[in-house]
């Protein structure tokens, strides 16, 4: 029997944006993602369509603490009640006390956006969090899970190898890679957001998982890939180009330009790199699909700049 990985779309700000995936095998379920508190109702949904209940799920997983991954947790631990949620051992404490991560969040977003994106966030019990290590393998129910350490994204950041399947699931490490844009064959894009993006380790994550040689790579953003090889070479591309406009950045903030003004720049360089890459592939350039990158390309531009902040605070 072919094993099951079946995509979960959370419906998180408009339609194949942000996935879970469901894993099941020999009646047990294992839930990696789990987007908002939004999701939950809809990933349990799923579940029973399938002919379990959330008393079968044993493990949700998060490939990393940003909310729009794992700000569903103690809504889908709530329903689970036999699940263990593994995470990143730097993942642990957010789980637990997400006061500070919520506290950030708002501050981006502030009050009114956050409570229609994410809603409610709760603490996930200690007693029910467990941190796994790099490289360790979980045997669930006699289908092997294995566990990379694949920051650059964030420094807190996993990516789950399901080799019975033949896929990994890779958070947002490997990119983001919706199908709405896949018109005229892959277009993957990284994703560069604050606090803590590095571009060295993105390439040492990224050529990580590249060499696995698993058939399928699953971003949560969204679905599975196509074209895995084709968005390794974007991929490379776009941490190139990334890497040189945080040095841009940086040295602009080091002349003294005002900040402001230079994360502006910062936007607009991201912004007309991203339309080169849709003029290079002839992808139609709709409204819907300029709406669809929109924050990704505020948050990347966002992400870059504090990069850049912090190597000048360092030096």
């Amino acid at each position: 029997m072919t094993p099951q990985v079946i995509t979960i779309d959370c419906d998180y700000i408009q339609p194949q944006l942000a996935a879970a995936y469901l894993l099941i095998h020999r009646g047990r379920a294992v839930f990696i993602e789990n987007n908002t508190q939004y999701a939950v109702p809809l990933m349990i949904d799923i579940l029973r369509e399938n002919g379990l209940e959330p008393d079968d799920v044993d493990y949700a997983i998060v490939t990393h603490v940003h909310l729009d991954h794992a700000g569903g947790s103690s809504a889908l631990m709530d329903a689970c009640p036999n699940a263990v949620m593994l995470c990143h051992p730097r993942a642990v404490r957010h789980l637990v006390d997400p006061a500070r991560l919520i506290a950030g969040t708002r501050e981006v977003y502030g009050a009114e956006r956050f409570e229609r994106l994410y809603g409610t966030i709760g603490p996930v019990s200690e007693d029910r969090v467990r941190s796994v290590a790099d490289d360790e393998v979980i045997d669930w129910n006699g289908r092997n899970l294995r566990f990379l350490h694949t920051p650059g994204h964030a420094s807190h950041h996993i990516s789950v190898v399901d080799t019975d399947s033949n896929s990994v699931f890779t958070g947002d490490v490997f990119g983001v890679c919706y199908p709405a844009l896949q018109q005229n064959g892959i277009l993957a894009f990284v994703s560069t957001p604050p606090t803590d993006f590095d571009v060295e380790q993105s390439r040492d994550s990224i050529n990580r998982i590249a060499a696995l040689g698993m058939k399928n790579i699953f971003p949560t953003h969204f679905g599975r890939m196509d074209d895995p090889h084709g968005a390794l070479i974007q991929l490379h591309q776009g941490l190139d180009f990334s890497e040189e406009l945080m040095e841009e950045t940086y040295l602009s903030l080091k002349q003294g330009d005002d900040p402001e003004m230079v994360n502006r720049n910062c936007f607009k360089r991201l912004m007309a790199y991203t339309k080169g890459c849709f003029a290079g592939l002839k992808i139609e350039m709709s409204q819907s699909n300029w709406d669809l990158l929109a924050l990704d390309i505020e948050l990347s531009a966002n992400g870059l700049f504090f990069a850049a902040q912090r190597k000048l605070r360092n030096k």
